[in-house]
Protein backbone atom coordinates (compact mmCIF):
# COMPACT_ATOMS: atom_id res chain seq x y z
CA UNK A 1 0.00 0.00 0.00
CA UNK A 2 2.87 2.40 0.72
CA UNK A 3 4.51 1.59 -2.62
CA UNK A 4 1.16 1.88 -4.38
CA UNK A 5 0.75 5.36 -2.92
CA UNK A 6 4.27 6.38 -3.95
CA UNK A 7 3.70 5.07 -7.48
CA UNK A 8 0.30 6.79 -7.80
CA UNK A 9 -1.51 3.50 -8.35
CA UNK A 10 -4.51 4.99 -6.56
CA UNK A 11 -6.53 6.89 -9.12
CA UNK A 12 -9.23 9.51 -8.72
CA UNK A 13 -12.38 8.73 -10.66
CA UNK A 14 -14.98 11.46 -10.72
CA UNK A 15 -18.63 10.55 -10.53
CA UNK A 16 -20.63 13.47 -11.89
CA UNK A 17 -23.58 15.01 -10.09
CA UNK A 18 -26.12 16.72 -12.32
CA UNK A 19 -28.68 19.36 -11.54
CA UNK A 20 -31.97 18.00 -12.83
CA UNK A 21 -33.42 21.49 -12.66
CA UNK A 22 -30.85 23.17 -14.90
CA UNK A 23 -29.65 19.98 -16.64
CA UNK A 24 -25.97 20.81 -16.11
CA UNK A 25 -23.05 19.33 -14.24
CA UNK A 26 -23.31 20.75 -10.73
CA UNK A 27 -20.69 18.80 -8.77
CA UNK A 28 -18.75 15.55 -8.65
CA UNK A 29 -17.69 12.92 -6.16
CA UNK A 30 -14.10 11.68 -6.00
CA UNK A 31 -13.92 7.91 -5.91
CA UNK A 32 -10.67 6.06 -5.27
CA UNK A 33 -9.68 3.17 -7.51
CA UNK A 34 -6.54 1.07 -7.17
CA UNK A 35 -4.99 0.09 -10.48
CA UNK A 36 -2.25 -2.38 -9.63
CA UNK A 37 0.41 -2.98 -12.34
CA UNK A 38 0.10 -6.79 -12.08
CA UNK A 39 -3.26 -7.45 -10.42
CA UNK A 40 -5.13 -4.82 -12.39
CA UNK A 41 -8.20 -3.17 -10.95
CA UNK A 42 -8.65 -3.86 -7.22
CA UNK A 43 -12.14 -3.18 -5.88
CA UNK A 44 -12.39 -0.54 -3.12
CA UNK A 45 -14.51 -3.06 -1.22
CA UNK A 46 -11.38 -5.16 -0.86
CA UNK A 47 -8.89 -2.54 0.27
CA UNK A 48 -10.86 0.23 2.05
CA UNK A 49 -11.94 -1.95 5.02
CA UNK A 50 -8.34 -3.13 5.48
CA UNK A 51 -7.02 0.44 5.31
CA UNK A 52 -9.62 1.55 7.85
CA UNK A 53 -8.45 -1.16 10.25
CA UNK A 54 -4.70 -0.59 9.82
CA UNK A 55 -4.83 3.23 9.77
CA UNK A 56 -3.58 3.65 6.21
CA UNK A 57 -6.91 5.29 5.36
CA UNK A 58 -5.52 8.52 6.83
CA UNK A 59 -2.77 8.64 4.20
CA UNK A 60 -5.13 7.61 1.42
CA UNK A 61 -7.68 10.30 2.34
CA UNK A 62 -4.94 12.96 2.37
CA UNK A 63 -3.68 11.68 -0.98
CA UNK A 64 -7.17 11.89 -2.49
CA UNK A 65 -7.71 15.42 -1.16
CA UNK A 66 -4.32 16.44 -2.53
CA UNK A 67 -5.07 14.92 -5.95
CA UNK A 68 -8.49 16.61 -6.14
CA UNK A 69 -7.09 19.99 -5.11
CA UNK A 70 -4.27 19.61 -7.63
CA UNK A 71 -6.78 18.82 -10.40
CA UNK A 72 -9.01 21.74 -9.42
CA UNK A 73 -5.97 24.06 -9.53
CA UNK A 74 -5.04 22.77 -12.99
CA UNK A 75 -8.56 23.33 -14.33
CA UNK A 76 -8.67 26.79 -12.77
CA UNK A 77 -5.33 27.68 -14.42
CA UNK A 78 -6.73 26.47 -17.75
CA UNK A 79 -9.75 28.75 -17.31
CA UNK A 80 -12.22 25.89 -16.94
CA UNK A 81 -15.37 26.23 -14.86
CA UNK A 82 -14.97 24.56 -11.48
CA UNK A 83 -17.68 22.64 -9.66
CA UNK A 84 -17.47 21.33 -6.10
CA UNK A 85 -15.87 17.91 -5.78
CA UNK A 86 -16.60 15.84 -2.71
CA UNK A 87 -13.80 13.96 -0.99
CA UNK A 88 -14.27 11.37 1.76
CA UNK A 89 -12.94 12.06 5.22
CA UNK A 90 -12.66 8.87 7.26
CA UNK A 91 -13.94 8.86 10.82
CA UNK A 92 -10.36 8.10 11.92
CA UNK A 93 -9.39 11.68 10.98
CA UNK A 94 -11.70 13.13 13.61
CA UNK A 95 -9.30 12.04 16.36
CA UNK A 96 -7.04 14.80 15.05
CA UNK A 97 -7.66 18.08 16.93
CA UNK A 98 -6.36 20.21 14.03
CA UNK A 99 -8.17 18.36 11.24
CA UNK A 100 -9.83 21.48 9.81
CA UNK A 101 -6.51 23.32 9.67
CA UNK A 102 -4.83 20.26 8.15
CA UNK A 103 -7.43 20.11 5.38
CA UNK A 104 -7.02 23.86 4.78
CA UNK A 105 -3.26 23.49 4.44
CA UNK A 106 -3.64 20.84 1.72
CA UNK A 107 -6.23 22.77 -0.27
CA UNK A 108 -4.54 26.13 0.25
CA UNK A 109 -1.24 24.78 -1.08
CA UNK A 110 -2.98 24.72 -4.49
CA UNK A 111 -4.80 28.04 -3.98
CA UNK A 112 -8.17 26.37 -4.61
CA UNK A 113 -11.15 28.28 -3.20
CA UNK A 114 -12.67 26.21 -0.41
CA UNK A 115 -16.13 26.40 -1.97
CA UNK A 116 -14.97 23.90 -4.60
CA UNK A 117 -14.14 21.17 -2.08
CA UNK A 118 -16.90 19.28 -0.31
CA UNK A 119 -15.88 17.11 2.62
CA UNK A 120 -17.93 13.97 2.96
CA UNK A 121 -18.13 12.05 6.20
CA UNK A 122 -20.11 8.95 7.00
CA UNK A 123 -22.70 8.40 9.65
CA UNK A 124 -20.19 6.22 11.53
CA UNK A 125 -18.33 9.42 12.51
CA UNK A 126 -21.21 10.02 14.96
CA UNK A 127 -20.18 6.96 16.96
CA UNK A 128 -16.95 8.52 18.15
CA UNK A 129 -16.45 11.86 19.93
CA UNK A 130 -19.52 13.88 18.91
CA UNK A 131 -18.19 17.12 20.38
CA UNK A 132 -14.93 16.82 18.41
CA UNK A 133 -16.92 16.06 15.26
CA UNK A 134 -19.18 19.07 15.81
CA UNK A 135 -16.22 21.35 16.51
CA UNK A 136 -14.40 20.22 13.35
CA UNK A 137 -17.48 20.53 11.15
CA UNK A 138 -18.11 24.06 12.44
CA UNK A 139 -14.48 25.00 11.71
CA UNK A 140 -14.63 23.53 8.21
CA UNK A 141 -17.84 25.41 7.47
CA UNK A 142 -16.26 28.57 8.89
CA UNK A 143 -13.37 28.08 6.45
CA UNK A 144 -15.87 27.93 3.57
CA UNK A 145 -16.00 24.19 2.88
CA UNK A 146 -19.23 22.35 2.21
CA UNK A 147 -19.76 19.37 4.50
CA UNK A 148 -21.93 16.40 3.66
CA UNK A 149 -22.90 13.14 5.29
CA UNK A 150 -22.92 9.95 3.27
CA UNK A 151 -24.89 6.81 4.05
CA UNK A 152 -27.18 8.36 6.63
CA UNK A 153 -29.54 5.66 7.82
CA UNK A 154 -27.01 2.85 7.45
CA UNK A 155 -26.31 2.86 11.19
CA UNK A 156 -28.24 3.86 14.25
CA UNK A 157 -28.15 7.66 14.19
CA UNK A 158 -31.44 9.37 14.68
CA UNK A 159 -32.83 12.37 12.88
CA UNK A 160 -32.31 14.28 16.13
CA UNK A 161 -28.56 13.86 15.77
CA UNK A 162 -28.70 15.70 12.45
CA UNK A 163 -29.98 18.83 14.16
CA UNK A 164 -26.65 19.16 15.96
CA UNK A 165 -24.51 19.19 12.83
CA UNK A 166 -24.53 22.09 10.36
CA UNK A 167 -24.43 19.89 7.25
CA UNK A 168 -24.96 21.13 3.70
CA UNK A 169 -25.93 17.80 2.15
CA UNK A 170 -27.27 14.51 3.49
CA UNK A 171 -27.07 11.39 1.35
CA UNK A 172 -29.48 8.70 2.47
CA UNK A 173 -28.49 5.04 2.53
Amino acid sequence: MEKALEKHEFKVYLQPKYSTKEEVLSAAEALVRWVHPELGFISPGKFIPIFERNGFILKLDDYMLDEVAKQQAKWREEGKKLVPISVNVSRAHFARYDLAEHICSIVDSYKVPHEFIELELTESAFFDDKSALLETVKKLKGFGFKVSMDDFGAGYSSLNSLKELPLDIIKLD
